[in-house]
């Protein structure tokens, strides 16, 4: 796919992280864009827990039936 300054949509299907790498530690992410082409974000432990943390800011901003559901350890 060629960079031409356009944004892209894309989704992820609920499909699984192929790890290429344990050390260090490398993997891809299929998303689908438009036309159903596949997309392969690339992960490694930087880019994967950047990840984790942007998607938990985004789930913080949920409200009332979307809110932020939390297991309460006793």
């Amino acid at each position: 796919m060629e960079d031409d300054g356009q944004i892209m949509t894309v989704e992820y299907q609920d499909g699984d992280v192929s790890v290429s790498s344990t050390d260090p530690l490398r993997g891809t992410i299929d998303l689908v864009g438009d036309n159903d082409e596949i997309i392969q974000l690339l992960l490694d432990r930087h880019s994967a827990e950047w990840l984790m943390s942007a998607l938990g800011e985004f789930l913080d901003q949920g409200e009332g039936g979307d809110a932020l559901k939390t297991k309460t350890v006793q």
